[in-house]
């Protein structure tokens, strides 16, 4: 899904396996082309008859967790998107590229902990951000370099890759990519799990939700 799965959402790719799909999240190599491997398979399936679960946390490692959605886009195509929420050493939830809320998404969180830290971590990372803010108004959010200025109907505590590092940074590391400006994207490590933590930088959709999602994917290679 998207980042480490793509698109609106964001990801874990994790060095060990741990049972999850990571990078994509399922260890696979990264395909050659702009999509970082998108789709170009002719076993390219889509799922679109499947019925899927509501969005809900599905545990990776030790306090980490993926929540997977579908972000909808014209035509019938529908890009996966991915959560990832990391327990802080003080009990604390870090929540990485949020997705849309729902009561029962708001209730599974909660069980988990306090939300403390919101990221958007690109430009094109941030359309739940506003939603998570109203739902936790606790949370300290934090932006991608050049988003506050393209979202200034939210406050945010910091911009990531500033001249102060975030609280918890010690725990989970950050690093901000150049050369995109458009995305300007950070790309974070959590250090306890060792896992990547990114949305566009890598990508890999194995099965495309609906027909015209898998021809969209192997339009664009």
């Amino acid at each position: 899904p998207h980042g480490t799965s793509h698109g609106m959402g964001g990801g874990v790719g994790q060095r060990a396996s741990h049972g999850s799909e990571a990078a994509s999240h399922e260890s696979a190599p990264v395909a050659r082309g702009p999509t970082g491997g998108l789709a170009g398979s002719a076993r390219l399936r889509f799922t679109g008859g499947m019925p899927r679960p509501p969005p809900a946390p599905r545990w990776v490692d030790t306090n980490l967790w993926v929540v997977d959605d579908l972000l909808p886009l014209p035509l019938g195509v529908r890009l996966p998107i991915r959560a990832t929420i990391a327990r802080l050493a003080d009990g604390g939830l870090w929540v990485h590229s949020p997705t849309p809320l729902s009561p029962e998404l708001v209730a599974a969180v909660e069980a988990l902990g306090p939300v403390r830290d919101v990221v958007a971590p690109s430009c094109l990372h941030d359309r739940s951000v506003g939603a998570w803010a109203q739902q936790f108004p606790e949370a300290r959010l934090w932006a991608a370099p050049g988003l506050p200025e393209r979202r200034p109907d939210v406050t945010f505590r910091g911009v990531l890759d500033g001249p102060m590092d975030p609280i918890w940074a010690s725990e989970i590391e950050l690093l901000a990519l150049a050369g995109a400006p458009s995305l300007n994207e950070v790309v974070f490590f959590h250090a306890a799990s060792r896992s990547l933590v990114c949305t566009d930088l890598l990508f890999n959709v194995r099965k495309p939700a609906t027909a015209m999602t898998s021809i969209v994917l192997t339009l664009a290679g």
